[in-house]
């Protein structure tokens, strides 16, 4: 009776020996792995668990953040979502606005005034290449700043019939880092005061 039970014990330390042998690596993209080992990535890691890999964390990278697949995020007026498409997690840009000199997210396709060192600017937000982009179809003196100036007498250097139209050395497109004009369409006013923009807070 003594020897079968060691018989049996000897069975069963030795199938322990041989599943713990057979359980001992995990092979993922070519690489063995020890049993209970962790690898990967930032976002993405694995163990082995038995002869099995398991995904422990899954994400996508955003910079300082991992992101959650299915979580939804806006940055810099772009929004994003983590996808996990067949193994891969990627971020897909979902909604496309332009973030403006105001700081406020605009539209594809909307249009604005601002005022940035004394002018009074019409952009739009466009699609481009899969990405948003302002471009700027005016730019005039806004009437404020006409006024402040004309009270300093400065405008005696100058005598255009229409002041909104006659603009171009009041103007430096370098502060605003625009690369043109865009045309430089917004001073279809008549007479003195009725150029310029005629909407928006810069006018």
């Amino acid at each position: 009776m003594l020897n079968q039970k060691g018989a049996l014990l000897f069975g069963f330390l030795v199938l322990c020996s041989v599943l713990s042998i057979s359980f001992s690596t995990c092979t993922h993209k070519g690489v063995d792995h020890q049993q209970g080992e962790k690898w990967g990535e930032k976002c993405v890691k694995f163990t082995c668990h038995r002869d099995k890999v398991k995904v422990i964390q899954s994400g996508c990278d955003d910079g300082a953040i991992c992101r959650n697949v299915g979580s939804h995020w806006t940055k810099n007026c772009i929004g994003y979502t983590c996808e996990n498409h067949h193994g891969k997690f990627n971020l897909k840009k979902v909604t496309l606005r332009c973030k403006g000199h105001d700081h406020k997210c605009h539209k594809i396709g909307s249009h604005w005034n601002e005022t940035v060192h004394g002018n009074c600017i019409t952009r739009k937000c466009i699609k481009k290449d899969h990405l948003p982009e302002i471009v700027k179809l005016s730019k005039t003196m806004s009437k404020q700043h006409w006024s402040m100036m004309q009270s300093l007498g400065a405008l005696d250097l100058v005598k255009p019939s229409n002041p909104y139209q006659h603009r171009s050395w009041m103007q430096n497109d370098d502060d605003d880092n625009d690369d043109g004009d865009g045309g430089g369409g917004g001073g279809g006013g008549g007479g003195g005061g009725g150029g310029g923009c005629d909407t928006g807070a810069c006018c």
